[in-house]
């Protein structure tokens, strides 16, 4: 857009981190630079050396808004093919749906996930990058709630299990 530029800026802690990525994400990042790679030699001299991950076909930035808005329509695409395959029973075509969530509100999401998987709130934190643990106690003391609400019923199960004995 005439007018706007995009400008880099550091972390809100000045900090770089590096996370770890399940082996899926890693093989769909590999295959989406291959793509890039080839997308670089039939640009040649249009190509721009940005040192961005996803940016628009020649390698220049992109507005930050715009991977939100991928990522709506992305959503979108989804749930309406699911709404018009006819293979699939309408009874159950609400498992498929996805949430219309913005893209920042993955971070979130997997947030709640690793705290629901009893991931330690320490470890949660340093990976969402905040730099007290505290900061993500506060954010997510809804999903360490409920953490703790499945972890007393671990306990009551565990203690309530009849021995051998009993049966008998």
């Amino acid at each position: 857009m005439p007018g706007r530029a995009t400008f880099v800026k550091s972390t809100k802690t000045g900090t770089t981190r590096i996370i770890s990525l399940p082996p899926i994400a890693l093989s769909m990042l590999k295959e989406y630079e291959e793509w890039q790679t080839k997308v670089k030699q039939d640009l040649g001299d249009l190509w721009h050396n940005c040192n961005a991950m996803f940016t628009v076909l020649d390698r220049s930035p992109i507005f930050p808004s715009t991977i939100s808005k991928w990522f709506l329509n992305f959503i979108r695409r989804h749930n309406e093919s699911i709404m018009m395959d006819e293979t699939i029973p309408k009874e159950v075509k609400q498992e498929y749906l996805l949430r219309e969530v913005i893209f920042n509100g993955l971070g979130h999401t997997s947030a709640t996930i690793l705290i629901n998987q009893n991931m330690g709130s320490s470890a949660v934190s340093k990976r969402l990058g905040h730099s007290r643990t505290s900061t993500t106690m506060d954010i997510y003391a809804h999903a360490l709630q409920s953490a703790h609400m499945v972890a007393a019923d671990k306990f009551e199960n565990h203690f309530n299990k009849k021995s051998p004995e009993d049966e008998n």
